[in-house]
């Protein structure tokens, strides 16, 4: 059925039935697809009003998490209204997982690893997902629980499609064996990544080099490197570049990249500087940018030539996934509520 129509007939239905609670969910996430964010917003308030249960409750909180309260004619952000929504939630003992892995990813991205660490470890028994294993595995790792972090970056890694592996949590599993000293182990896990990265075309190549940068494999570093174009990545890629380069003796291709890049970014500040449909504060902040760019990639060359081993910037993300209860896009069932009698 066509998206606008369903939104037509559900809104038929609630007038009918206006106390309906998994009505105005429904028409929630039909607005939602139809991209009416701010009356689906008010549905699911209303759901909430008519009766605060696992999935009213559950529902509006994953909508203020991700787009925020529609008030008074603008979208307002408060970071703590779903915490608490979901807080309410968990005291009824929810069974399904959606609660706890949501309040686990909120927590977790707000660096609040022991909340998020236990209310994980609870949506994991409920259901281990690839979301909540891996944000798991982030929280044991930032805890410094190693051994932990090396189990659930593993299995998290085990869920994927077409018989390989999610490369990205199975990197977070290497930099874990690096911290524990396992230096074979890595390299292993390193090879096996970069067959798969091939195969499935995932595109963690610049990750999986860190690994062989981090065990001292240069060469296996520059192998990958040399096929990526720099263009698409920071600046902040360049040092470990650098130094690698500087290791096996290029020392001209150091001078020959940097090079490049400082002319690239020179180019990009007359373009701006001539870009007439900027304001002269957004010309000024993104010239400011690529002089701080150039000023990065000069220090970065003085100090790899001076014997100075750059360190890889590694930082996995709080994965994110659907938690909303009856969303088609996703095939998520309604809640069952516990009724009394």
């Amino acid at each position: 059925m066509n998206i606008e129509k369903k939104v037509k007939q559900v809104e038929k239905e609630v007038i009918q039935k206006p106390r309906d609670a998994r009505l105005r969910n429904t028409l929630a996430l039909a607005l939602m697809e139809n991209n009416e964010y701010e009356k689906a917003f008010h549905q699911f308030q209303q759901a909430v009003k008519l009766e605060r249960t696992v999935q009213s409750l559950t529902n509006l909180a994953y909508f203020i998490h991700h787009e925020g309260e529609w008030l008074d004619g603008e979208w307002h952000y408060e970071e703590e209204k779903p915490i608490l929504l979901l807080e309410e939630v968990i005291t009824m003992n929810p069974q399904s997982h959606f609660p706890y892995s949501l309040l686990g990813e909120i927590y977790a991205h707000q660096e609040k690893y022991e909340q998020a660490k236990r209310v994980l470890e609870q949506a994991v028994n409920l259901k281990a997902t690839f979301e909540n294993t891996s944000n798991l595995a982030l929280c044991c790792e930032q805890l410094g629980m190693l051994d932990e972090a090396i189990t659930m970056y593993n299995q998290a890694g085990s869920y994927g499609s077409d018989g390989y592996p999610r490369l990205y949590s199975r990197i977070g599993y290497g930099f874990c064996l690096l911290k524990r000293g396992k230096v074979n182990e890595t390299r292993q896990l390193a090879n096996e990544l970069m067959t798969i990265n091939t195969k499935e075309s995932q595109g963690d190549e610049a990750q999986i080099a860190d690994l062989y940068y981090e065990i001292g494999d240069y060469q296996s570093f520059l192998t990958i490197y040399a096929t990526l174009d720099l263009h698409f990545y920071s600046v902040e890629h360049l040092p470990a570049y650098f130094y690698s380069l500087l290791k096996i003796g290029k020392v001209e291709e150091v001078e020959r990249i940097a090079q490049s890049t400082i002319t690239s970014k020179q180019n990009e500040i007359n373009q701006t500087a001539h870009e007439k449909d900027w304001t002269e504060e957004e010309r000024q902040e993104c010239i400011e940018e690529m002089n701080k760019d150039i000023e990065y990639v000069q220090q970065a060359v003085s100090s790899v030539k001076a014997g100075m081993r750059p360190d890889v910037t590694y930082e996995l993300a709080v994965e994110r996934a659907c938690y909303l209860f009856g969303c088609n896009v996703h095939g998520h069932p309604e809640y069952k509520e516990k009724r009394n009698g």
